[in-house]
């Protein structure tokens, strides 16, 4: 049986110094790369975490902003039927008072003063 001389254990030659030095800058190399590579996927998990709470906040201040905007709607609906009853209240009056006020001038002081005999009947019953 032949045995080739390399696959010998005792007849391989030792490694040059060189070779040794080239081997050991490969694993450093390696390790350097693969510590970059970690890096850069630590560096990458923070920057898709810092995205995804910068994307949440937006759109948080997004529904805060909606809530905001309708419930300045709902208010400002509320000021605008307050006010529209404040002037049919106003225009109520008016007409009233004008009411009163044309009834007094087209009535006779005979029929103002039965109505105002009624009235006071009214009032005691």
């Amino acid at each position: 049986m032949l045995v080739r001389p390399d696959e010998m254990p005792e007849l391989k030659k030792p490694e040059s110094k060189l070779a040794q030095k080239e081997k050991d800058w490969e694993s450093v190399a390696g390790r350097k790369l693969k510590n970059e590579a970690a890096i850069q996927r630590a560096a990458q998990q923070v920057k898709d975490r810092v995205c995804k709470e910068v994307y949440a906040q937006k759109s948080c201040t997004k529904k805060a902003r909606l809530e905001y905007n309708t419930q300045d709607l709902i208010n400002a609906a509320r000021n605008q039927a307050t006010e529209e009853r404040a002037n049919m209240k106003r225009e109520e009056k008016h007409r009233a008072r004008t009411d009163v006020a044309l009834a007094a001038t087209y009535t006779t002081r005979r029929k103002a003063s039965r109505a105002t005999k009624k009235r006071s009947r009214d009032a005691e019953e």
